[in-house]
């Protein structure tokens, strides 16, 4: 908070960590930091909240997986996080699914694309982030829906690997330039 309070004035969006997919019910569970709200709301800065699957520091991939595929799941999850983001007048959302354990990239391009179609029509932005390198992303299909694909360029060497920069030069600029391939520059933020 204190972090946040010292250099809020630097930053043109913020993304926090609020809305999660409970692996139980398959329902939108929120954890909104009062605090830092006020504190974001006051300062005017842009408020874009991620929806994760993870949950209690796990990435989970049942009940994304179970969302993917039933229609029904999908738009009540859709207009959940929509309403949230209209009634607190947040700028849109940001997708962090991870680690979906899917056979093929169908049902994720759908979700997006649903969630993208739901939320421009209110004017709101959809944002998506990738992790460089993972075939699970089809980047080329995903851009054509979201505002911004999000690289993840971190996490080259973590704790569970090998000793190693956390995001070298070269990597960075190897991913970058994959996803440019299939990705107009103009909507890759580099995370």
């Amino acid at each position: 908070f204190f972090s946040l309070k010292r250099n809020i004035r630097n930053l043109n969006l913020i993304m926090p960590e609020w809305f999660f997919i409970d692996p139980k019910t398959d329902a939108l569970k929120t954890n909104v930091d009062v605090q830092g709200y006020n504190l974001m709301k006051k300062s005017g800065v842009p408020i874009m909240p991620m929806l994760s699957n993870n949950f209690e520091r796990e990435f989970r991939s049942e009940a994304i997986g179970r969302i993917l595929h039933n229609e029904k799941k999908r738009k009540k999850i859709i207009n959940e996080v929509l309403a949230q983001c209209i009634k607190n007048k947040f700028v849109g959302i940001n997708l962090d699914l991870e680690s979906l354990n899917e056979s093929s990239d169908k049902y994720l391009i759908q979700f997006v694309r649903e969630f993208s179609e739901a939320f421009h029509a209110k004017g709101l932005l959809v944002t998506q982030d990738i992790m460089p390198f993972n075939e699970d992303y089809n980047y080329k299909e995903l851009a054509k829906y979201v505002d911004y694909l999000v690289l993840m360029a971190y996490d080259e060497y973590s704790m569970s690997s090998d000793p190693g920069p956390v995001s070298s030069q070269k990597w960075i600029e190897a991913a970058l330039d994959k996803t440019a391939k299939d990705v107009p520059n103009n909507k890759i933020i580099l995370g």
